[in-house]
């Protein structure tokens, strides 16, 4: 009886201890978010930039803002031009201007009035497209 009981201990902590040392991080256990178009040279080249310059004000964390640059999708969703701020106004900004789950898509989000910061005109250049790119002239008066 007693040697079941100790076996039967045994295999319960050999279980667990298989288990539990399983890596939760393991790269086959990761969930990976959905791939967007540049997204990998965004994370590597863009975002760092944003990061370092831009995000202290259009991070938003808990505020309104009228350009959120966090992401991929903020970045391409562009800019409104309501006030966050404005002593004008008296009340709130409606709740649904720059929550990301408001639209679905590009064309979504113009018609609730933001207008792109990065141009990205099919079958233009790529001189013409940073031309055009109001981010891409903010930063490069930064630079100069």
């Amino acid at each position: 009886m007693r040697f079941r009981c100790l076996l039967g201990l045994s295999l319960l902590f050999t279980g667990a201890w298989a288990l539990g040392s399983a890596d939760p991080y393991a790269v086959g256990n990761r969930v990976h978010p959905p791939v967007f178009d540049k997204s990998e040279r965004f994370l590597t080249e863009i975002q760092p930039l944003l990061g370092g310059r831009c995000l202290a004000c259009h991070g938003c964390t808990d505020s309104p803002c009228q350009l959120k640059l966090g992401s991929y999708d903020e970045l391409k969703r562009g800019g409104h031009m309501e006030l966050a701020y404005s002593r004008t106004r008296v009340g709130r900004m409606e709740a649904g201007a720059t929550r990301m789950q408001d639209a679905g898509s590009l064309a979504e989000w113009r018609t609730k009035s933001f207008f792109p910061v990065v141009s990205d005109k099919p079958g233009a250049d790529k001189a013409a497209n940073l031309q055009a790119s109001i981010l891409y002239q903010f930063l490069q008066q930064g630079r100069e």
